[in-house]
């Protein structure tokens, strides 16, 4: 009986399987329709670039990046790479992916793959990161003439861009885990890859698509406060980077909810990062941790799944003494997630070979909304609910404490640079300033560093909790590696941490040379008075 019933199901599901792998390449002609329909559709008036094509795994293509300027002409490619550069060289990474000016949409050419795969305001990596493209091209044939080839999308963190010299090819990737590798590499990394998304029976989807539907704006549901979760640069890794920014979350919508959890983030600090070959300015205390718990291999930036909740559930109630349920689930993954954003709650979302933070979805499009840890900065993504393999299912609980958030010094508010924070000089007052709950008989405790977030001298303790201090800046604090870290006692509290926060990025204190003044009951130096 065992025996017909196991025949009975591989008879019913093998044509399921074959109707699966098998596939007709989409024409292009509808395919661009199709782009082109979805890009006036979530950003009005829009002009294309030439059409990109991605490669798969068995060197068939798999889908077309559209890049699009909104509102006026794209730009000539020389003129375009000039504004990047520009804005790259200039720390604005925001504006080196086209701020809101540019939008992109990623579009599969199977039958059997869903049709929008992913698309976000900005511009695509072939664009905003030419430059480490080049740099990377250079260093792979020196001073060569090198010819572009074909890009291998075996999913978002393993794009590979084919260089060739001399009648060699290499190949190069622009994720922080990329870099340089051989034709034979690559040949391996395809091997044991497959699509990057689930392939099936999608002929009802492509016939929708086709006969002119398109992503609905007013369809995308968030969170509420998802403005309130930050955009972490990677760092350590995908994983400790996505759950940092969905507890970072809890900690700053702490200020606006009656539930308050803002003892996740203390403070931020920079670092030098190996894998990505760079320093990062904006690193909180939260991904330090979170990358331990996690047992992330910092040195390549992978963690195991069967590590994430674990490591989450470590950081929030074993370290932070909260009462989280943090747990991996690999099925019904899409109504799990709508349920949790239903529910006001962030998730970590799972695409192969990368982490993400998720902050909503869209009800049109099924596509998931999300923070995206690297790329692009300070813009939210959509992903294809058919991309997703794992999501981590985040549930609150055990809030204490109250909120604080410091305001001034920020330091550099720019995405990852530094060199924009505000300017002291040392002997002189500088006023800190923060936002916090009333907490009757509260205290704040400020100290002060001077290596980008290391290590910390106290200012004052027990101050009073009004939101301002004048700080008399010590006269051999000079640096341009300042933070400053606010933390806030209540009584209800008692010894313990009711909350905490940190500057942003580093601000500068020069050398001393200007006079103390006192302009409307607050100190100024002199050389701040016109």
């Amino acid at each position: 009986m065992k025996t017909k019933l196991l025949s009975l199901i591989i008879m019913i599901a093998m044509p399921m399987w074959i109707a699966a792998q098998a596939y007709e390449l989409i024409p292009f002609k509808t395919i661009k329709e199709i782009a082109d329909r979805n890009a006036q559709a979530l950003w009005g008036e829009v002009y294309p670039a030439e059409p990109i094509p991605y490669y798969g795994f068995d060197d068939e293509i798999v889908a077309w990046r559209f890049n699009y300027s909104i509102g006026k002409p794209f730009p000539q490619k020389d003129e375009l790479f000039n504004q990047i550069e520009y804005f790259r060289t200039n720390g604005d990474q925001t504006n080196q992916w086209g701020g809101d000016n540019f939008g992109r949409i990623l579009i599969s050419a199977r039958s059997n793959m869903p049709v929008l795969l992913e698309y976000s305001q900005c511009l695509s990596a072939e664009f905003a990161l030419a430059g480490k493209l080049n740099t990377l091209s250079d260093q792979a044939f020196g001073n060569e003439k090198v010819e572009q080839g074909r890009i291998f999308y075996l999913n978002h963190f393993n794009t590979w861009h084919e260089r060739s010299a001399n009648g060699q090819k290499k190949y190069v990737c622009t994720s922080p885990t990329g870099g340089i590798i051989s034709e034979t590499e690559l040949l391996k990394k395809k091997a044991k890859t497959g699509l990057f998304c689930e392939t099936g029976d999608f002929k009802e989807l492509w016939n929708s698509y086709q006969n002119g539907f398109v992503a609905l704006t007013d369809c995308d549901k968030y969170i509420d406060y998802h403005e309130c979760m930050p955009y972490y640069d990677w760092s350590y890794g995908c994983s400790p980077t996505a759950a940092a920014m969905i507890f970072a979350w809890y900690d700053y919508r702490s200020l606006f909810v009656s539930s308050k959890y803002s003892g996740f983030v203390s403070w931020h600090f920079q670092r030098y990062d190996d894998v990505e070959d760079e320093t990062d300015y904006n690193v909180c205390n939260l991904q330090y941790d979170l990358a331990l718990a996690m047992s992330t291999d910092t040195l390549t930036g992978s963690t195991q799944s069967y590590n994430i909740d674990n490591g989450m559930n470590h950081v929030a109630n074993s370290q932070r003494g909260y009462n989280f349920d943090c747990v991996n689930r690999y099925t019904l993954l899409w109504t799990r997630l709508t349920d949790d954003i239903d529910a006001g709650k962030p998730l970590l979302v799972s695409i192969p070979g990368h982490s993400t933070a998720g902050v909503g979805y869209n009800g049109s499009t099924d596509m998931a909304i999300t923070h995206y840890t690297h790329d692009p900065p300070d813009h939210l993504v959509w992903v294809s609910r058919w991309d997703i393999d794992m999501i981590t299912r985040v549930s609150s609980g055990g809030q204490k404490g109250s909120a604080i958030q410091l305001t001034c010094p920020f330091g550099d508010p720019r995405y990852n640079d530094n060199g924009n924070g505000e300017v002291y000089s040392a002997g002189n007052y500088a006023e800190i300033t923060w936002l916090s709950g009333y907490a009757p008989g509260s205290s704040v405790d400020l100290l002060y560093s001077t290596d980008g977030g290391h290590n910390f001298d106290v200012i004052v303790a027990g101050t009073e909790n009004d939101g301002l201090y004048n700080w008399l800046i010590p006269a051999d604090a000079a640096s341009t590696s300042c933070r400053i870290i606010a933390y806030l006692f209540t009584p209800d509290m008692g010894i313990q941490i009711a909350g905490a926060d940190g500057s942003w990025g580093n601000f500068i204190i020069n050398n001393a040379g200007a006079v103390q003044t006192m302009v409307s009951e607050h100190l100024y130096s002199s050389d701040s008075l016109s």
